[in-house]
Parts: structure tokens; sequence; C-alpha cells
């Protein structure tokens, strides 16, 4: 077997001398919107649901029914909307989303976005326009995030993350487990390994250690803002989402529920990216988080510990698949890891104890 011994130049993105630009809903519009978006209004504006589900949409028609069928179902004892933000789509799906908005006007909200409004990003078009003005047009106590392309197999999803959540203030977060569903050979995965397997609670030094599916969470609105104008470059918006929760309280993973299921299929942004950009979006992410929290003075050792387990990760992942020993990695890791106050051993430690677990 032959290693090849390489150094590699670390992805960064530069925050220091720039200073987190928070914009209000007008402000955002003003800069960035081209086109006014059109709104499928519900019946519970006045009422008020406590939860409100936000589903990004861009050409699904073959997935939609079953993203917003799953949503539909779901049981509750409480008043909840599903907000769709549809990316003006070319295949129809945005059709069949505003069907939807008439047969069923007591639960949900369309926004029909235009692509003038696109702000892209690598110089790719992206949902950061269509995601951010949803978020705005939200004032429920809490927001669920699914994608159309995903969907949910448990009719009490929101019940049982929000119940809790009505009981424990100081929760700010809420998941559950996922599966892949391949669509070229129609086959489900396995769970993600990394997911515990008990119900548990999550503090603040293991936001980053768990995977926490974007298509299962449950947050609390209003804790942390709608947008700063640093992220524009960024993709990964769920990772600086719950950084920046993690400031507030701390997670709750709720192993009885059954698990979502995450599609991957030709289309999807991050599944059909190479494995060196899944490893650096992610990561501009956290260092993005890090920085936020050092200028509003926040604990971020966790952020420091979160990218010391990534750099050695993809250390061991490109010694293991690649059969390259990639340096960098490990000197970034150890760097992170002394700056949170911890060292490579006990991350390596840690690591393979979690991957024991997972077996």
């Amino acid at each position: 077997m032959e290693i090849q011994i390489i150094v590699i130049l670390i992805y960064s993105h530069h925050f220091g001398e720039q200073t987190i630009d928070v914009m209000n809903f007008q402000e955002f519009k003003d800069k960035y919107q081209k086109k006014p978006v059109i709104e499928y209004p519900n019946n519970l504006r006045e009422k008020g649901p406590l939860v409100s589900v936000r589903v990004i949409s861009y050409n699904h028609a073959n997935f939609v029914r079953q993203c917003l069928d799953s949503i539909l179902a779901q049981k509750t004892t409480f008043d909840f909307e599903i907000v769709i933000a549809e990316d003006e789509s070319s295949d129809g799906t945005r059709e069949i989303c505003i069907e939807y908005a008439q047969k069923y006007p007591d639960k949900i909200r369309l926004l029909l976005n235009s692509r003038e409004n696109n702000i892209e990003i690598e110089g790719k078009p992206t949902g950061l326009f269509n995601s951010v003005y949803s978020n705005f047009c939200i004032s429920s106590k809490y927001i669920s995030l699914c994608e159309t392309d995903d969907y949910w197999t448990d009719e009490y999803t929101l019940q049982k993350k929000v119940e809790f959540m009505e009981r424990d203030k100081d929760c700010v977060l809420s998941y559950h487990r996922m599966t892949y569903y391949y669509e070229n050979t129609q086959q489900y995965d396995r769970t993600l390994p990394k997911i515990a397997k008990e119900t548990s609670i999550i503090p603040i030094d293991r936001f980053f250690d768990d995977v926490m599916p974007t298509l299962t969470i449950v947050y609390r609105n209003h804790l942390v803002e709608k947008y700063d104008d640093g992220m524009k470059n960024i993709l990964c918006g769920d990772h600086i989402l719950i950084g920046k929760l993690s400031e507030f309280g701390y997670a709750c993973y709720f192993h009885d529920i059954k698990p979502a299921i995450y599609r991957l299929h030709s289309g999807g942004v991050h599944s059909t990216a190479s494995k060196k950009l899944q490893f650096e979006r992610p990561m501009t992410a956290k260092k993005y988080v890090l920085e936020y929290l050092s200028e509003r003075n926040k604990p971020n050792h966790h952020i420091h510990h979160a990218i010391a387990t990534s750099y050695i990760r993809q250390f061991y992942q490109s010694l293991r698949d690649d059969k390259i020993v990639c340096w960098q990695y490990m000197k970034a890791g150890y760097v992170s890891a002394k700056k949170g106050g911890q060292s490579v051993m006990s991350i390596l430690f840690n690591l393979v104890i979690n991957k024991l677990k997972s077996v």
C-alpha cells in the first residue's frame, strides 16, 4: 500500500476584519429583492400558529407531494402552519405548490419567489434569498425545517418535540434521526451512525459532536437574528443556526421518533458536491460562528473543539480513503484543540469511542 505525504493549504474564510452586519427585513429587501414575492396567505394569521414548518422548494416536482403529505399528516394538539418558499421552479413544482395552497388554506402559506432575486455563492445560484425571506415572514414561537426532496415518517414528529420544549424553556433546539434514501437505486441506508442510541440532552459542549439533521430540527424562533450579511457567501446556514443557538441553551435528541428521510439524488446541492467541498463548506460556517461568538464575548470553546474534531476526522478519512497523510489537517486540528482547551489525543479518543458505539 502506497501512502502519499502531501501538504494541503487549508481553506479558510477571513472574518477578523469584518463586523457582523445584522439586517432587518426591510434592509434585506432593499439590498437583495429585485422583484416582489407573491404570497398565498393561510387562514391562521389572526390566530397565530405555535409552529411554522418552513419548506424550501426548487425543482422537486417528483418529490414535493410526498414531503407536503408527510407534514400535513402531523397529529398535534396545537396549531401549526406550513410555509412553502418556492423558488420559481421550472419543472412543475410551483404549480403543485399552488395546488396544495389552494387545497389546504387552513395550513399552507405559500411564498412565490422570483429567480431575479437569486443570490449566488461560489459563482452558482443558491436558495439563500428564498430561505432568508421566508425566515423573516415567520413569527411563530417555533420553526421546523424540511425541504421538498425530503420527508417525515412519524406523524408525531412535531407533537413530541414541541410538547417537550414547551415544558423545558432551556431547550432551544430538538432533533431526531434520519435515514438516507438513494433515489437511483431506490434503497434506504442505515441511520447516521453518529447519532445517539437513546433520547438525551445535548449540552453546549456537544452541539457539533452529534449530527443534527436539518430536516429534523425544531428550534425556538426570535433567539437569533434572521440574517447578517456576513453569511452571504456561506452555504451551510444550518451550521450557523446551530452554532448561534448554542449561546442560549441546550438541545434534545429524540430517539423514539421514526427517522426522517433524506433523499440523495442528482439534484441535491450538498450530496452531489465533491468531498473537498463537503468538508470546506461546514468548516467555513463553523469558523464564522467562532468569529460571531467572539465578537459578542460569548463562550466559544465548543466551536474550537468542533473545528479541531473536523480537521482531525478529515486527516483520518484522507489517510483511510485516499492513502494520503495530510499533516496540515492534523496541525490545524492541534491549534484549534489547544485554543479550545483540549488535546488532540482526547479528541482522537472520543472519535474512537463514538465509532465503537455506533457499531
